[in-house]
Parts: structure tokens; C-alpha cells; sequence
């Protein structure tokens, strides 16, 4: 008998249906026994992966009325944003700014035609130019949006916006005009990834017959590896949600794997995104090819401690105080191995900066 729902069910609920094998079926399916429907639906619902649980409960064929009403919900509800974000991107067209993209957590979702009931965050994430973003809180306002501070981490980098207009509830749109989302931690030199971004915006995809612009899949998976090793330090949350995008994209999509290790090398990323592809396939199963991996990746790999990552709760990850010590170490150790000259030069411009502020 279970006194908790396992972490195991949360982890199957992320992975693709047809992807778990009869072991892990019979393993879900033997937790969800154990415990009443809303017991489930709560902790779900509190992890904001109630869709996904809901989607892998029908397939289960397990009280399939009930959450098949649940999915249905989000289904609804995640079309209302796709209308709204055509309208957004067509007016955005017709002032001139076409340099803005889908990314991340619905970006993914769309570009890789996934169950569109399966997202049910409360934002979405657009990447941009820095060119007219004086025009966003007309073009914002004009659709019930009006800009927030909800982060002053990124308002370097980044515009938010709320409405309740879109879903019914608090919605937040968010454009950032850089790719990494904690300004004041980064020890690598971001030169490279900036001129990376901005080039991005030439190659880019439409979501079926609209004007919602999403970057091609490799360039995507490259993004998001920046995003979860430099935004969310590997397992910050919201956990393995940043990995199902990682899955979703090598599952159903071509990734030019050429061209996504010439990118990593030339922007010397290669340790974090083998980090990231590493702990996608442990909590996903992933089918990561071999020709994925940079050349350091047997440093990763033979990681003790990356390895013991995945004992934690992937979805809310909670660190003894001399786990999250040795976690600090492993991550400088990271960039160590990632850019050594970098990462020394980064510290002796804070120190400088330091000694400034304190004269």
C-alpha cells in the first residue's frame, strides 16, 4: 500500500502513452488503484499536470468518462489561446514586427502536434526582436492585455502582460528579447547565444494555417536547452515539464542532429545540453541517438551526482542543505569544464564590480 502517490506516477503521466512499457502501465495503474480519483486529481492539479494525467488515464481506459470531462476542459481551453495568439501574431505583422516567436512550453506543443489538451500553464512564452518593442503595450492593451511587473529579474530582458479575457482567467503573455532568464547567474559569455537568437528568427515554421511563428524544431530543442540548464538550473521548477518539451521534440520531429552539435560547439553549450538530453532520457526515456552528445558527454554521463538527480521529486524538487552545496559545486563544476576562461573572467568582472559599488 502507498501513504503517498509515488513520484513514479507523476513521471509516467509526462512520458508518452505509447512509450511506457507493460511494466510501467501495470506499475501506474496500480498506484491509481490505490488511492480515489480525487486524491489524484488535487495533487495533479497542484503540480499543474492535470491534462497530461487526465490524457494517460484514458488511454489507460481508466474511468475514461471522468477525465475524459477534465481533458476536455483544458482542450477547450488551449484552443481559446491558439485563436487569441493568431490574432496576436497577424497584428503583429501588420505593424512589422515578424522577428517574434512561439517558444518554450506551448511552442513546443504546437510545433510538435501534440494532444493540444496538454498545457495547462498559466503563460506563454514569445521570443523577440528588440526593434519596436515601444509598440507591445498598445498592441497588448488592444487586446485586454495590460503590462505587469510580476518578475523584476526580468525586466532587463523581458516585457509580461496579463488579461483574464483570453481563458476566462488570469493569462499571461510574456516577450523576452533574450533566451536566458537569470540575469545575474550566468558565469558563461552570452555573446555567442545572442548572435544565435537573433539569426534565429530567419527559419522559422507556422502552426497549420495560421500566423503563430514558431522556430524549426532543431533551432527549438537548442533553446530550450539553454532555457532549462541557464533558466531553471536542470530541475528548478516546474521540473520535468521543461523535459517533456525536450521529449516531444526529439520523439516527433526531424532534428538535424549536424546542425544542432555545430551549434553547440560553436557556442561551447555542449555540456549543458548534454546534461539536459542526459536527464530527458532518464525521466523520459527518450530515445536519444548516440550522435546527440558532444564530445565531453562521458564527463556527464559518469556523473555521480547527475545521476542521483533522479531520485529526487521531478517535479518538485526539495534539496537537503548539503545536497543543494554539492549541487552548487556541481553546477560550477559545469562551467568549469564548459568554458574554464570564461567563467574566470565573468567572476573577476563581478568582483571588480563589486569593489566599485562598495567605494
Amino acid at each position: 500500500m502507498y501513504k503517498e502517490i509515488p513520484n513514479e506516477a507523476w513521471v509516467y503521466a509526462m512520458t508518452i502513452p505509447e512509450a511506457l512499457s507493460k511494466t510501467q502501465i501495470n506499475d501506474f495503474k496500480d498506484i491509481y488503484k490505490n488511492f480515489d480519483k480525487e486524491k489524484f486529481f488535487l495533487e495533479a492539479k497542484k503540480m499543474k499536470i492535470l491534462p497530461n494525467v487526465a490524457h494517460l488515464l484514458c488511454y489507460l481506459d481508466c474511468d475514461t468518462e471522468n477525465w475524459t470531462e477534465v481533458h476536455n476542459i483544458y482542450e477547450i481551453r488551449n484552443k481559446k489561446i491558439v485563436v487569441f495568439l493568431n490574432k496576436l501574431f497577424t497584428k503583429l505583422n501588420n505593424v512589422g514586427m515578424n522577428k517574434v516567436c512561439l517558444a518554450e512550453n506551448f511552442g513546443t506543443l504546437l510545433s510538435t502536434n501534440s494532444c493540444i489538451g496538454c498545457f495547462s500553464s498559466g503563460d506563454v512564452d514569445l521570443y523577440c526582436d528588440e526593434l519596436n518593442l515601444d509598440l507591445l503595450d498598445n498592441i497588448m492593451s488592444e487586446f485586454g492585455f495590460v503590462w505587469s511587473d510580476r518578475h523584476t529579474r526580468v525586466k532587463s530582458f523581458a516585457k509580461e502582460y496579463k488579461s483574464t479575457d483570453v481563458i476566462g482567467e488570469e493569462f499571461w503573455i510574456n516577450f523576452q528579447w533574450k533566451p536566458m532568464t537569470r540575469k545575474k547567474t550566468h558565469l558563461y559569455d552570452q555573446r555567442f547565444i545572442l548572435k544565435r537568437y537573433k539569426s534565429s528568427f530567419d527559419d522559422v515554421i507556422l502552426y497549420k494555417n495560421t500566423s503563430i511563428r514558431m522556430f524549426n524544431p532543431t533551432m527549438a530543442l537548442y533553446f530550450n536547452c539553454i532555457h532549462i540548464s541557464s533558466g531553471h538550473y536542470y530541475i528548478l521548477s516546474p521540473g520535468i515539464r521543461l523535459y517533456a518539451d525536450v521529449d516531444r521534440l526529439i520523439r516527433k520531429c526531424d532534428i538535424d542532429w549536424e546542425k544542432f552539435n555545430k551549434m553547440i560547439d560553436d557556442d561551447n553549450i555542449g555540456i549543458r545540453s548534454d546534461v539536459v538530453l542526459h536527464l530527458s532520457k532518464k525521466f523520459l526515456l527518450t530515445d536519444v541517438p548516440k550522435n546527440a552528445y558532444s564530445e565531453n558527454y562521458s564527463k556527464v554521463k559518469t556523473t555521480k551526482f547527475i545521476n542521483s538527480l533522479v531520485t529526487f521529486n521531478p517535479l518538485i524538487f526539495h534539496f537537503p542543505k548539503r545536497k543543494k552545496i554539492k549541487f552548487i559545486l556541481f553546477l560550477v563544476r559545469v562551467e568549469l569544464q564548459s568554458d574554464c576562461t570564461n567563467v574566470v573572467r565573468s567572476l573577476l568582472r563581478r568582483f571588480w564590480v563589486l569593489l566599485i559599488d562598495w567605494n
